[in-house]
Formats: structure tokens, C-alpha cells, sequence
């Protein structure tokens, strides 16, 4: 499911194998991978960086895991 959040959105992906979420992705403008990245460092959090695709994963409190995308990416 993808929802409209201003010019961007917030998605949330669950996967056939576990009705949980899986994941929610929020698209961001003016996304920059490494700077995303380094941001999240600065705060003490690991971020994981694909390398095929201009994506950035990390995990929040409750252990969900949160992918960062520009904001004309639609899943």
C-alpha cells in the first residue's frame, strides 16, 4: 500500500510468507544516498546502502525495518 504524505509518500509492504510488515519505505526529496546514510550514522544508526538501486535500509526501535527512497519512486 502506498500513501500519498504531500508531494511524497509512505509505503507499507508486508510479504505473502508473514502477514506482518515486512517494511515501510518513505520517498524523499531531494534524496541522496550517502548523505541519507551519513545522516543516520550521525545519529548512531547503522544504515545499509544497496548497491544495485539508490535505496537505504535501517532498522527503527520496534525492529521494523525502514527504507529510504526519492520521492518519485512508486514501489
Amino acid at each position: 500500500v502506498n500513501l500519498g504524505v504531500g508531494n511524497s509518500f509512505i509505503g507499507l509492504y508486508a510479504i505473502k510468507e508473514d502477514p506482518r510488515v515486512n517494511h515501510f519505505c518513505l520517498g524523499l526529496d531531494e534524496f541522496h544516498v550517502q548523505v541519507a546514510a551519513e545522516r543516520l550514522r550521525q545519529y548512531g544508526i547503522r544504515p545499509r546502502v544497496r548497491k544495485d538501486k539508490p535505496e537505504v535500509y535501517f532498522e527503527d526501535p520496534d525492529g521494523i525495518t525502514v527504507q529510504l527512497e526519492n520521492a518519485s519512486y512508486r514501489g
